[in-house]
């Protein structure tokens, strides 16, 4: 396990990072195709950036990221 803190990203960041609309997100949240974040408060939701980063390689396929290196 890493010593480094874990980062949680709102979602302002998550619209930046995946290039997604607010409702584009909510609705592929709804439809099991993004992951849930999860809820601190009654106002504030974030995603662990390893969930995020995970979510982003799975739609990037293997091909993509063998070009990647």
């Amino acid at each position: 396990m890493s010593d480094a803190p874990l980062r949680f990203l709102r979602m302002p960041e998550l619209v930046r990072r995946t290039g997604m609309s607010r409702s584009t997100i909510h609705r592929r949240i709804r439809d099991k195709s993004f992951p849930a974040g999860t809820r601190l408060t009654k106002q504030m939701t974030v995603w662990p950036e390893p969930l995020v980063v995970a979510w982003q390689r799975e739609q990037l396929g293997d091909d993509i990221l063998a070009l990647l290196g």
